[in-house]
């Protein structure tokens, strides 16, 4: 029997504010993982009118292209093994305040994953929520224009 991942997004604004009063977040990117890459970027072309564009990277064919400002990142099951094994999509949000972002994460039942990890352009951190579904938090800490993330 197969198996197949069916990931439906209405996405009206790119913005999401927490209700809680928390931080502000802005949805980034959506990686998924495929057994059947090249059937999941045809999908995804066809239905969404997404352009990918294709390469190889971490022993597999990755595809990446864009829903509205909205990263779409396609890769095969081989790619990263530790995120097929936990869960096979990933969210990353843009936030204002990292630290406040994974605070309240953390007091709602998630774990950090690793360390804040800090570039010229940006802070990350993997958070992994209640289910371990990995969750990537990135604050962006240049004002120079950096384009897509």
């Amino acid at each position: 029997m197969k198996k197949f991942l069916l990931l439906v997004l209405v996405i009206s604004s790119t913005t999401i504010i927490a209700q809680t009063g928390g931080p502000a977040f802005k949805m980034d990117q959506i990686a998924i993982s495929s057994g059947n890459i090249k059937q999941m970027a045809d999908f995804y072309s066809n239905v969404f009118g997404i352009q990918f564009s294709r390469s190889e990277a971490y022993g597999t064919t990755t595809y990446n292209g864009y829903i509205g400002e909205v990263k779409l990142y396609l890769y095969g099951t081989t790619a990263n093994t530790n995120m097929v094994n936990q869960n096979r999509h990933q969210f990353d949000f843009v936030v204002n305040n990292i630290s406040s972002a994974i605070t309240n994460a953390m007091k709602n039942g998630g774990k950090i994953k690793g360390d804040v990890v800090i570039t010229e352009k940006l802070k990350s951190a993997m958070i992994m929520d209640p289910d371990g579904n990995t969750i990537m938090f990135k604050q962006i800490i240049t004002s120079e224009p950096i384009g897509k993330l």
